[in-house]
């Protein structure tokens, strides 16, 4: 009743400053060699819905290897930009449940241990077990009818919400520029089919006349299942617009990009406004499969 309780506030009292200490660009460079190691342990996380990202996080955490503890997890979930609530919770429930293992373990032997393991499984397992279990439930039929394609579901005077749930840099350090993946979440109601855009109005009013931004078209570069294969998601790749002055030898804010720059700065709970989809997608007729192209 002492041991378990010390244990597992001795976990945690590092962890609230450490998610946010990780916000600072100096420490983000200090700590790179690190920041690899936790992305290659946290990588069978994955990219998908914040849900499943708390069940795999809470899992990873409460498995009592090396390795695999809250300092790992709280790297992971900053890498994948999981919200800090969502983080800490899933980071807790995960060192409780390492902590109930091995005190199992101490008290029961071999059989307490897998009893505990196996009640974390269960309870961490319900979020990958509870969608849908084929994964045809967005094709056309017959499949190569494209009679069905969504085209402008939403424009722009009735545009529709999205909201992000990931907002990840994927490119290295020494790359030039910046791309971002941004995983958004449409709930459903915004299907979509390979090859097609959507467009994203930005946030604000244009400087010369006060109107609205206007809209940008961007391919979408998931399935139209998305990331978690759901078809509840989908996905962005943004390079951040930026301007090199020759003059002031530095990027010049001025002369940003506005959309791009406001999708790569977005983190999770952020909304964007969206239109479309634009485009058909480009598919071979395949009504005879044995046509030679």
């Amino acid at each position: 009743t002492t041991v378990l309780p010390a244990c597992v506030l001795g976990n945690m009292a590092p962890i609230i400053p450490l998610l946010f200490l990780l916000r600072n660009e100096r420490l983000k460079k200090l700590m790179s060699p690190i920041l690899n190691r936790a992305e290659k342990k946290s990588a069978s996380l994955g990219v998908v819905s914040v849900e499943k990202q708390w069940a795999s996080l809470a899992a990873f955490v409460g498995i009592p290897l090396p390795g695999t503890g809250a300092w790992t997890g709280a790297m992971g979930a900053f890498l994948l930009g999981m919200p800090t609530a969502v983080a800490l919770s899933s980071i807790f429930t995960g060192v409780c449940s390492a902590g109930i293992i091995v005190s199992a373990i101490t008290m029961a032997g071999k059989k307490g241990g897998l009893a505990a393991l196996a009640a974390l499984a269960i309870f961490t397992g319900k979020e990958f077990f509870s969608g849908k279990s084929k994964q045809d439930f967005l094709e056309a039929d017959p499949y190569w009818d494209q009679k069905t394609v969504p085209t402008n579901t939403y424009k722009n005077k009735a545009p529709f919400t999205g909201k992000v749930i990931s907002t990840k840099r994927i490119v290295g350090p020494q790359a030039t520029g910046e791309t971002c993946h941004i995983v958004i979440d449409h709930e459903g109601k915004f299907p979509y089919w390979e090859g097609q855009s959507w467009g994203v109005a930005p946030p604000g009013t244009r400087e010369k006349d006060g109107k609205p931004h206007s809209v940008r078209l961007y391919s979408i570069a998931s399935s139209r299942y998305g990331d978690d294969m759901t078809g509840n998601t989908g996905s962005l790749c943004v390079r951040r617009a930026t301007y090199w002055c020759p003059e002031l030898k530095a990027d010049d804010p001025a002369k940003k990009g506005i959309c791009s720059n406001f999708l790569c700065d977005t983190q999770p709970g952020s909304k964007v406004m969206m239109t479309g989809p634009a485009g058909k997608a480009m598919l071979l007729p395949e009504e005879d499969p044995t046509t030679d192209y």
